[in-house]
């Protein structure tokens, strides 16, 4: 079961790689569903990722979740796919996949804040309260949307609706 508990450790994972999505040139392309290193780059691969080489913010949970800062965590030339990245969010949520969450999104629109939370991974539309096109795409307006989401989780659960 998602609660705001789950949400909010959610929230601090994304936190971790925030200054890297801020960065100039880098953005979320929902375009790409591939989460990768150059190949013979000897940087942490964290610092490799410009705009297009992440699929929505699935990707950036990979990212978050793989990275310790300290250490390479994506070898060099080896691919991975956002699904893991999906599957990793669905997991520390309680969910078993990427697919039960995004069911969860659409099926809980009061909780997520729109009715098009099964675009999650496919469209910004799936972050904005009205489910519209979102015209910037950034890691900065999912995780408020996260954090959004665990404030009305808490006062469901506050007001013992959940």
């Amino acid at each position: 079961m998602i609660t705001s508990k789950k949400v909010r450790k959610l929230v601090k994972t994304f936190e971790r790689v925030l200054p890297y999505a801020r960065r100039k040139g880098a953005s979320l392309n929902m375009d790409s569903a591939v989460v990768s290193r150059p190949v013979g780059s000897n940087t942490p691969a964290c610092q490799d990722h410009k705009c297009g080489t992440v699929h929505c913010h699935a990707g950036w949970y990979l990212l978050a979740k793989m990275w310790d800062g300290k250490a390479e965590y994506l070898p060099a030339g080896r691919h991975y796919y956002y699904d893991v990245g999906a599957r990793m969010m669905a997991q520390d949520l309680g969910l078993l996949c990427g697919y039960a969450l995004k069911y969860w999104a659409r099926d809980n629109p009061d909780l997520w804040g729109n009715d098009r939370g099964n675009e999650m991974f496919i469209g910004m539309r799936a972050f904005s309260p009205d489910g519209m096109n979102v015209p910037e795409s950034s890691l900065d307006a999912i995780v408020d949307h996260w954090r959004q989401v665990a404030d009305a989780l808490e006062l469901a659960e506050i007001g013992g609706v959940i």
